[in-house]
């Protein structure tokens, strides 16, 4: 009998922690084939990389439990599936970069530039609508998803796919 209650505990224990592991993020192999070698060093954004008090505000949110901080996926065009990432390399610095898919690879595009950075940025995707410039109050029409690039707590930028080029818009500062 007292075999069998540790081997119970055993399992829940594992199992608890199987549900509380955060799963690895990782590019689909094609976008990783298309990064060239401006990107060596360079790794996907993981939620273990973000402040400790950013992680439990990712985890809480009921939306975030379903995908990785530093990578989304969106049709920012309106027609093709295109992933927006987050790539990071110590100390400190990220990129935020967009890849499309063109022909047999992925065309990948920066939205934000490399930069060195208090704390690192997750993406999410944002759907069409109205939004406001948060310094001007001026709002701006977005016909598409966008890609929304974050740094908890603190900004949200969109940028998003208008007239064959990209645009961007603080929403929140």
């Amino acid at each position: 009998m007292k075999r069998i209650r540790v081997l119970v505990i055993l399992l829940c224990v594992s199992t608890v922690s199987a549900f509380a592991a955060p799963r690895r993020c990782a590019l689909p192999d094609a976008i990783r084939a298309s990064l060239d070698e401006r990107w060596r060093g360079w790794r996907l954004l993981q939620l273990a990389d973000l402040r400790s008090d950013d992680q439990s505000l990712w985890r809480e949110h009921p939306l975030n439990s379903k995908h990785c901080p530093g990578v989304n996926e969106g049709k920012f065009d309106g027609e093709r599936t295109s992933f927006v990432f987050t790539l990071i390399r110590k100390p400190n610095e990220q990129v935020v970069l967009v890849a499309t898919p063109e022909a047999e690879s992925y065309k990948t595009t920066i939205l934000a530039p490399p930069q060195k950075v208090a704390y690192f940025s997750v993406v999410n995707v944002f759907p069409p609508g109205k939004y406001k410039e948060f310094y001007t109050d001026k709002p701006v029409q977005i016909g598409n998803p966008s890609a929304a690039v974050e740094a908890i707590e603190h900004s949200i930028t969109l940028f998003y796919f208008d007239k064959g080029r990209w645009k961007s818009l603080l929403i929140s500062d």
